[in-house]
């Protein structure tokens, strides 16, 4: 089998995030031919599952951005015809800011199984907008592929910061650890403070059919609560009882230290893949693929600008949360300002929304250092390898 990469994203089309595209496209790119370079005898390709199931809500209550006069809200609609949705139809923002980008429809398998758990009594993602990112799932069936990055729209998953030799060195590196040769499934991801496992940036080395249909055999049965999680499996801390190789990951999370699933996205993505890839036992090996990082050693100095061994982790910086570095606000103008700094939109003002967007912001913004991120709101780092 030939070795191929790919790196994967989801989106639902929402006009909020059209003009993320721009700029994680570059980096993803950037990404993956490093690590062509890296690893040699590899080809890699960006993919998108891009679909139409966006579901805003209804209730004014539940909009709380829109409440506090934000501009990204992508769980309530635009009341009015604001600049979100000016960069037209996402289709067209893919053919004009990301060409290479291969879109992939939706498996109706998938579709099925998501709106099965999303509209079931005992389970569903309890704000609707959210179920989406239930498709991320679909990253499971790129057997094609020797290894997957799934990252959000909102990860530079290349800092400017990280030289792109060091990033090779490292994936040559870790190569067969990230791709394990006996064919089994691999996944490495890491937790935030709410959960042990962040939704928006993970990889899944050999992806796998059978761990594929056990995930759509889980949606479909549709059980989920706030103490036993996804199939009523257990609480939070008997599974760390049960397992210890997951006490390191759990232990500083919500989900942990309150003993719940009612945590960010605990009923969605979040909940699903923990579930997926560290508690449940795929058939072909016995064990949970989930796999944690290996530990840097502490006499590792990885601010050094060249690692050549790559010994040093790849990490990229994901811009969670509500203020995202596309969308310029009165208290985001630095964090705007370096993102821009790093998002080649001067030559494509002309054929790009979201570019002439950019350009137009240029008057407002402060002078930033560009090889240095703001000290506030700069995103969080997470490891990739």
């Amino acid at each position: 089998m030939s070795r191929r990469l790919a790196i994967a994203t989801v989106w639902d089309g929402v006009p909020d995030y059209s003009c993320a595209v721009l700029h994680y496209c570059q980096h993803a790119q950037r990404l993956a031919d490093t690590i062509v370079s890296g690893v040699g005898e590899l080809s890699a390709d960006l993919l998108m599952m891009l679909t139409d199931d966006h579901v805003y809500q209804t209730s004014s209550k539940q909009c709380r951005c829109k409440r506090a006069g934000k501009q990204f809200c992508p769980e309530c609609p635009s009341s009015s015809s604001s600049w979100l949705g000016g960069a037209g139809s996402p289709s067209s923002v893919i053919a004009s800011d990301c060409p290479q980008m291969k879109v992939h429809s939706l498996d109706p398998e998938l579709r099925e199984a998501v709106h099965r758990y999303a509209n079931s009594p005992q389970g569903g993602c309890r704000a609707k907008w959210q179920t989406s990112v239930l498709y991320k799932w679909w990253v499971a069936s790129l057997v094609d592929y020797s290894i997957v990055i799934l990252a959000d729209l909102d990860v530079q998953l290349l800092r400017p910061e990280q030289p792109a030799t060091a990033v090779a060195a490292r994936w040559r590196r870790t190569w067969d650890d990230a791709v394990p040769p006996n064919g089994r499934s691999r996944v490495f991801s890491e937790g935030d403070h709410w959960s042990p496992f962040n939704g928006g940036l993970w990889t899944l080395g050999r992806p796998s059919r059978e761990l594929y249909e056990d995930g759509l055999a889980l949606l479909r049965l549709g059980k989920w609560n706030v103490t036993h999680g996804f199939a009523y499996a257990g609480r939070p801390r008997e599974h760390f009882d049960r397992l210890p190789g997951l006490r390191e990951r759990m232990r500083h999370t919500t989900m942990y230290r309150k003993n719940t699933w009612d945590v960010a996205f605990g009923d969605c993505d979040q909940g699903f893949l923990f579930h997926m890839f560290y508690l449940h036992t795929p058939r072909q090996g016995g064990l949970p693929i989930g796999a944690d990082f290996e530990s840097v050693p502490e006499d590792l100095d990885c601010s050094r600008p060249m690692d050549t061994e790559g010994r040093c982790p790849h990490t990229a910086r994901h811009y969670w949360g509500p203020k995202k570095p596309w969308q310029l606000e009165a208290d985001n103008k630095g964090r705007v300002a370096h993102y821009l700094a790093h998002t080649n939109y001067s030559t494509r003002i002309a054929t790009s929304y979201c570019a002439a967007k950019f350009a137009s912001y240029f008057d407002r913004l402060p002078v930033v250092n560009a090889s240095k991120p703001p000290k506030r709101s700069n995103g969080k780092l997470q490891r990739v390898r």
